[in-house]
């Protein structure tokens, strides 16, 4: 299964040329990056947090982290499968991420 993510230029720009067929694709270009606003790159706080306990499981090891922590060893194969297990959990995995913070500063 693929998952196609439009890219936001893009698709104003498709925006813009449909409101302006007589203009080229070139002074469509021009009139659209008048009025394009990019939106701000970077997830929520959850989302960062998530990504660095992410990085910092996968250093101090899969197997230590999966015993310590009482997590499915899949769940660690792929940042995907993390999100994805993140997702699943009552409060979108605050709790775990929580614990996994503590966690891994006590390994320090």
């Amino acid at each position: 299964m693929y998952i196609i993510m439009s890219n936001p230029w893009i698709t104003h720009l498709k925006k813009v040329r449909q409101e302006n067929p007589s203009l080229s694709y070139k002074e469509c270009m021009i009139k659209g990056k008048q009025s394009y606003k990019k939106k701000q790159k970077g997830g929520s706080v959850i989302g960062d947090q998530a990504g660095h306990v992410w990085k910092l499981l996968k250093k101090v090891g899969k197997a230590t982290a999966v015993a310590s922590l009482a997590i499915p060893a899949a769940v660690l194969t792929s940042q995907v499968a993390f999100a994805a297990f993140l997702k699943a959990q009552p409060d979108n995995g605050v709790a775990f991420l929580e614990k996994s913070a503590n966690w891994l500063i006590e390994q320090e």
